[in-house]
């Protein structure tokens, strides 16, 4: 089970208490509601100098946005 869930379009709608330890630390402006867990890892402010593999892990989101085009909830989202 993870520790967040989003609504299709990288926003946070729900997480458990545990995630709270994993945001310790960018500014309250990466923080605000809504979350975009996107900006929020990705950031060099946020999570980004904590990921060790940030090059290879950037590939990730690149590749995804087809995939969010031809889903029915993303394109509920805009």
């Amino acid at each position: 089970m993870s520790g967040a869930r989003g609504d299709g379009t990288f926003t946070v709608v729900a997480a458990k208490r545990d995630v709270a330890m994993l945001l310790e630390g960018p500014p309250e402006r990466l923080l605000t509601p809504p979350l975009n867990a996107m900006r929020t890892t990705l950031h060099p402010e946020g999570l980004a100098p904590r990921i060790r593999d940030l090059r290879d892990w950037c590939g990730h989101p690149q590749r995804r946005p087809g995939r969010n085009a031809r889903s029915p909830r993303f394109a509920r989202g805009r």
